[in-house]
């Protein structure tokens, strides 16, 4: 009797783990999938806003016809993620090209663009989408409650690596939420708490790094590089 209680308390815990791992696994994509649509909602409402501002229709046109296809390809890559969520989505590019479509997606947002271009590479579209526009995203809702402060994204390619660097001018974050930022969700006013935690997990699977390498008033860096 005690060993069949036993084998049945063991089996009992094998089918709880292989339960809790699954909706763990269920919970990270559609976390994830969540935050990208976010993002997405957040990029046609930023063009939908640069579209109604005075201007040269033709340059509106342009723009939407640019930018469209663009946000159609990352809402289907998004979708995809449901369906293949372990499936490899690097979706690779070269660097020059994501950076002209970053900043194109952003026209309108005061954004200041630096770039060191010392070679052709290619990066890993999925990842660098999302991990820019969490950033930068990021640093747009910091503008809002810290008026003044300077947004600046800077783009270094050289023949072996890519590193992208979103950089704000405004208050430092708290000591307790810096180191709580790439382990945990984290408490948020303004969304779901949990886009730099699976940036960092997301970022870490394809090879990259994401940390805050500078946290000081005026001078607010996070970095994307690859693992060294």
């Amino acid at each position: 009797m005690r060993l069949a209680i036993e084998f049945f308390l063991v089996k009992f815990q094998t089918h709880e783990l292989q339960r809790m791992s699954y909706l763990q696994a269920v919970y990270e994509t559609g976390a994830r999938v969540t935050h990208d649509v976010k993002n997405l909602l957040q990029s046609l409402q930023s063009l939908c806003y640069t579209a109604s501002q005075p201007g040269n229709p033709e340059a509106v046109t342009q723009l939407l016809a640019r930018q469209l296809p663009q946000i159609a390809e990352r809402l289907k890559l998004t979708l995809d993620k449901l369906q293949r969520p372990r499936a490899d989505d690097r979706n690779d590019i070269s660097a020059l090209e994501w950076w002209a479509r970053l900043q194109d997606r952003h026209t309108g947002n005061s954004i200041k663009w630096n770039d060191m271009a010392t070679g052709e590479a290619e990066l890993p579209g999925t990842l660098f989408d999302s991990i820019a526009e969490n950033l930068l995203q990021n640093a747009l809702t910091k503008r809002q409650t810290e008026t003044g402060i300077e947004i600046s994204a800077k783009l270094t390619v050289d023949r072996s690596s890519v590193v992208l660097a979103v950089r704000d001018t405004g208050q430092a974050l708290a000591p307790s939420l810096a180191d709580a930022l790439f382990r945990a969700p984290v408490r948020s006013q303004h969304g779901l708490g949990i886009g730099l935690y699976h940036a960092a997990k997301q970022a870490e699977v394809a090879g990259y790094r994401l940390t805050l390498a500078d946290n000081r008033a005026g001078s607010v860096v996070f970095t994307l590089a690859p693992l060294s």
